[in-house]
C-alpha cells in the first residue's frame, strides 16, 4: 500500500512540474516577429514583402507600395519591422531596395 502512496504521489508531482514547466516555456516567445534579426535582413524581408506583393497585383518596378498594402507579406500577424538602432524605413519603388534612416545600415548594392 505504502509503495502505490509514493508511485503516486511522484507522477502527480512530476505531472505538476511538467504542466508548470509548459505554461512557464509558453509564455517566452518573443512579442516582435522579427527580434533577433539584424537591420539589414529586416530590410531584405521587406524587399521580399515588396516584391510578393508586386507579383500578386501586377505591379510593375515602378509602382510604390504603402505600409498596408505589404502588412500580411511581413508576418503573420501583419506587424511592420522597426530598425533595431532607432531607424526609419522608407519603402521606396519595388525596383529599388528599400531604405533605413540610420547611418550605415542598408543593403549593398549588388546583393
Amino acid at each position: 500500500m505504502f509503495r502505490v502512496f509514493v508511485i503516486l504521489f511522484f507522477l502527480c508531482v512530476t505531472a505538476v512540474l511538467l504542466i508548470l514547466s509548459a505554461a512557464l516555456l509558453g509564455g517566452c516567445t518573443p512579442k516582435d516577429p522579427f527580434e533577433g534579426c539584424s537591420c539589414i535582413t529586416r530590410l531584405r524581408i521587406i524587399d521580399g514583402a515588396k516584391q510578393n506583393w508586386a507579383l500578386d497585383h501586377h505591379k510593375t518596378t515602378n509602382d510604390v507600395p504603402t505600409w498596408y498594402d505589404i502588412r500580411g507579406y511581413l508576418s503573420r500577424r501583419g506587424e511592420i519591422p522597426v530598425c533595431p538602432a532607432g531607424g526609419v524605413y522608407t519603402l521606396g519603388r519595388v525596383g529599388e531596395q528599400p531604405k533605413c534612416s540610420y547611418p550605415g545600415h542598408g543593403v549593398p548594392p549588388d546583393q
